[in-house]
C-alpha cells in the first residue's frame, strides 16, 4: 500500500509484509502503522478482516459492494472530505453507454448537471460539473459516521493512538445499521402486504 511509503518512510522494505507478520512482531510503540491493500488481503475471512482497527477507502463507483458490507460491519471508514469525492468517485466507464443520460423529463435536473457522471476522459469541465454534483448524492458523501480527511498528513494524525475513539464510532455505526435494517424490513413488509393485496383482488 502507498502509504506505507509515507509511515515507514526509510525503514520502507523493513515493515511487515503481510498481516500474519505484523501480528507476529514484537510490539513496539516507535513501529509506525502498516497498512494492506485490499489486493493484498485478497480472499481474508471477515473474521480477520474485522480484526483491523479501520479501513481507508479511495472511493470508487465500484467499490460501493466493499464500503457497505464493510460498514455493516461496523468498521470504522476513512474517505476523503466530501468536496474531494469527485476526485474518486467517477474515474471510469463501467456501466453501458447507452444507460449515460438523464431523463429529459426531469425538469429539476435541466441545467450544467444535467450531464451523466460517466463522460470521455478528456471532457474535464463536463466531468467535474457533473461528478461534483452525482458525487454528493452517493452512499460516500450520505452516511453518516464517517471519518474524513483532506491530506495524507491530516489522515495520518487521525490514526496517532489515541486520536480517535474508534470503539464509539463502531457504535454509532451499529446504531444507524440497526435504525436502517428496522426500516428497511418495514419497508419491504409493506411493499409485500400491498403486493398480495392486490393480487388477491385480481383474482376475485
Amino acid at each position: 500500500c502507498l502509504l506505507n511509503r509515507f509511515s515507514w518512510g526509510e525503514d520502507y522494505f523493513q515493515r511487515p509484509m503481510t498481516p500474519q507478520a505484523a501480528s507476529e512482531r514484537p510490539p513496539n510503540n516507535d513501529d509506525p502503522i502498516t497498512y494492506f491493500g485490499m489486493d493484498e488481503i485478497a480472499g481474508m475471512p471477515y473474521s480477520e478482516l474485522a480484526s483491523f482497527k479501520a479501513t481507508i477507502i479511495y472511493p470508487y463507483d465500484v467499490a460501493l459492494a466493499i464500503f457497505y458490507e464493510l460498514y455493516s460491519m461496523q468498521m470504522p471508514l476513512f474517505l476523503p472530505r466530501i468536496e474531494l469525492l469527485p476526485f474518486y468517485v467517477f474515474r471510469g466507464l463501467h456501466a453501458d453507454s447507452h444507460y449515460h443520460y438523464i431523463d429529459p423529463l426531469r425538469q429539476e435536473w435541466h441545467n450544467k448537471s444535467l450531464l451523466a457522471p460517466f463522460i470521455p476522459s478528456f471532457g474535464i469541465e463536463q466531468w467535474w460539473t457533473s461528478a461534483s454534483v452525482w458525487s454528493a448524492h452517493t452512499d460516500f458523501a450520505r452516511f453518516p459516521h464517517l471519518l474524513r480527511f483532506g491530506s495524507v498528513s491530516e489522515l495520518f494524525s487521525q490514526l496517532r493512538p489515541g486520536a480517535t475513539d474508534f470503539s464509539a464510532v463502531s457504535a454509532a455505526m451499529k446504531r444507524f445499521n440497526d435504525e436502517t435494517f428496522l426500516r428497511s424490513t418495514a419497508q419491504w413488509a409493506s411493499a409485500v402486504a400491498s403486493t398480495l393485496h392486490y393480487s388477491s383482488l385480481s383474482q376475485s
